[in-house]
């Protein structure tokens, strides 16, 4: 807009007289201006110019054409030619200026008290114009102001504004968990609140719509009238890693580099109407995204032994690393269900986080073992299912089998097994290898297991049960049948310290389950098979159908894992396991045969017991330290003492036991 005449003039020829009452030499009501300082030319202009000058906010006084006069020594101004401020009431002239202190946002009430700039001079006080309110920034729109809506710091979340001082959200939108949300196209909230789409979908006009892919399931939008309650990890054997009611407990390791059967547990309501359902496992192992599908049709809530009532993912032994998180969703393959969403996803948000341990190795040396002219088969092809049952069953990421030269039992007719293991245990100790090799002799006592076990008496196989490396060393029969397999597993578990489960023979006390049950789901990946717990015994018992308990699953672990621990304390320069000369002692119901020699071996990982020499009167010349290593499937024991002094003739045993020392 134009500005007029007199606007012009007075911001043109006032300023000069008015920047600070001291800089100007001015009084309250007078005021000298400088020399360069001039006035409106026509007196008939004065009212009019202070008019314009006020308008446009200038505190003002006129003064008159002359120069300023030196302030008098009382301190007052010069009288010149100075011109009388307006007359105004008294009380209302601040600063030489006719003020209304009922209005006036720089004078309101007084002179000097200037309100701030969001707020106005009402009746004489500063305040809030009508329909704002006095907030920390000052006087604010409390009917429109987002951050101040209806009243000061209600602050309207992201996506609502304030309207008549209430925060709603914006049209077509709709409240959901308290967040404003467009039921046409949210992913959390599509169609309805609370109805979830999944990663792999789409929310479309209020609907989940599949986003297709190379291997999609063609299904969408989470299920209505189903509840995913549990979820299993299963390595060989059943571990809960997920419940909905309480927190799983997990009954065995959670190993990388084997392969994994995941299942997921619904549970259904009544409203429920039989049809096909999608599952859909998102899996990260290292950052490694992976996505797998399963669709069934689901009838009734899932049983723990019967796999088809669970969504099953089968996961490669490539695709899992140090650690993995998962989630599962379960969606609609029909768009026309109705019905509640419950919780069709696990876990409800985010993703199930899990830590995973490296899985071992074992490395096993077979021996071929002649009898009566007889070799077994030790072909890499007919071997290749004994590494398949150690790694089906055992822990273990790779069975590595190697064949050394064959080795004769010593015998002809009936098989002493005692004394071919004796006989192997010393071929170890000469062969001398790592620490972590396994020894196992593969004999058929017979041509046939049926000529075999013609009688009730009948051996399958012994190992020594111990942790010691120097005494990892069993044997078995091989027919290239379920029956060897399940011994050479057998044994090796007995190498390995555990004992035998309470089936069909005496059993490890500490063995949690009666009748050598399982203890949980057990699944054969090379059948893909599932094997009820309450039916299936535990490979380490003497009784069939078998498979591994998680009990002796997790115990094998711990064995391997403390074997590798060693290998590895070695190689990083930790000092070597201590050896010393041993004379073997190997006692039988009663009978005590002495070994041959002394040789020399690693020091047994068991506890050492007391034992006495005796001299050639019978006197007690020292007390000695004896090892006890005892053998699975059979009574037999060896004992390992230090190697005899020439004045020991006998020793008693910690069992009593008085052995005979061969002289020289």
């Amino acid at each position: 807009m134009a500005r007029t005449l007199l606007e012009m003039e007075a911001r043109r020829q006032v300023p000069a007289c008015l920047p600070q009452i001291d800089g100007a030499n001015c009084e309250r009501t007078r005021c000298s201006c400088m020399p360069e300082s001039i006035v409106p030319s026509s007196a008939w202009h004065l009212p009019k110019f202070l008019s314009a000058a006020l308008a446009l906010g200038m505190l003002v006084v006129a003064c008159g054409t002359s120069s300023q006069k030196p302030r008098d020594d009382d301190g007052s101004a010069g009288a010149g030619n100075a011109i009388d401020p307006p007359t105004c009431e008294e009380g209302k002239v601040c600063d030489g200026v006719c003020v209304d202190l009922l209005t006036s946002g720089r004078n309101c009430g007084a002179c000097g008290v200037a309100c701030g700039e969001t707020f106005r001079c009402i009746g004489g006080k500063c305040a809030c114009a009508e329909n704002n309110a006095a907030c920390e920034t000052g006087c604010v729109p409390i009917k429109t102001d987002p951050n101040n809506c209806g009243s000061c710091g209600n602050k309207c979340k992201e996506g609502r504004s304030c309207e008549d001082g209430k925060c709603v959200c914006p049209e077509g939108s709709t409240v959901c968990s308290g967040t404003c949300v467009d039921l046409q196209k949210s992913q959390e909230h599509c169609g309805e609140c609370g109805l979830r789409c999944g990663p792999l979908d789409v929310c479309q006009n209020g609907i989940c719509r599949h986003t297709p892919g190379p291997s999609s399931d063609g299904c969408g939008g989470s299920a209505r009238n189903v509840s995913l309650r549990q979820i299993t990890w299963n390595q060989g054997v059943e571990v809960p890693v997920y419940s909905d009611d309480e927190e799983p407990e997990e009954n065995a390791p959670l190993l990388s580099g084997r392969p994994l059967l995941v299942r997921a547990f619904v549970d259904v309501e009544p409203a429920f109407t039989k049809r096909t359902l999608a599952a859909r496992l998102f899996l990260s192992s290292d950052n490694e995204p992976s996505v797998y599908y399963d669709k069934r049709e689901i009838s009734f809530d899932s049983r723990p032994y019967d796999l088809d009532t669970t969504f099953q993912f089968l996961v490669p032994a490539a695709a899992l690393m140090d650690s993995a998180e998962l989630a599962i969703e379960v969606v609609e393959c029909e768009l026309s269900v109705s019905g509640p969403v419950l919780s069709p996803r696990a876990p409800k948000e985010g993703e199930l986080s899990l830590e995973l341990q490296e899985s071992s190795e074992i490395s096993v040396a077979i021996v071929p073992i002649e009898h009566d002219g007889r070799l077994p088969d030790t072909s890499e092809e007919h071997l290749a299912p004994y590494a398949r049952a150690l790694e089906a069953m055992f822990p273990l990421a790779q069975a590595k089998l190697a064949v050394l030269p064959p080795m004769t039992s010593g015998q002809e007719g009936t098989l002493d097994f005692d004394a071919l293991l004796t006989r192997l245990q010393e071929r170890r100790a000469t062969d001398q290898p790592a620490p972590d090799i396994y020894y196992f002799g593969f004999v058929r006592p017979k041509a046939t297991l049926k000529e075999h076990c013609s009688s009730s008496d009948c051996t399958y196989g012994i190992g020594y049960q111990t942790r010691s490396s120097a005494f990892r060393v069993a044997l078995g029969i091989e027919y290239g049948d379920r029956a060897s397999e399940d011994t050479f597993v057998h044994e090796l578990g007995h190498n390995m310290g555990l004992g035998h489960a309470p089936c069909g023979t005496d059993g490890d006390p500490k063995y949690p389950y009666p009748d050598a049950a399982l203890g949980s789901l057990g699944f054969d990946f090379r059948s893909q098979e599932a094997l009820d717990p309450t039916e299936t015994k535990d490979v380490m018992s003497y009784c069939e159908p078998t498979w591994v308990s998680d009990y002796t699953y997790r115990t094998v672990f711990s064995a391997l894992n403390r074997a590798q621990r060693a290998l590895r304390a070695k190689a990083e320069g930790a000092p070597s396991v201590t050896t010393s000369t041993f004379l073997s002692i190997r006692t039988r119901d009663g009978v005590a045969r002495v070994g041959a020699a002394p040789y020399r071996l690693e020091i047994p990982e068991e506890a050492p017991l007391p034992g006495l020499v005796l001299g050639a009167e019978g006197t007690e010349l020292l007390e000695i330290q004896v090892y006890r290593i005892t053998t699975g499937d059979s009574p037999l024991v060896t004992w390992l003492i230090p190697e005899p002094e020439q004045d020991w003739y006998t020793v008693r045993l910690p069992d009593g036991t008085e052995v005979p020392l061969s002289r020289p």
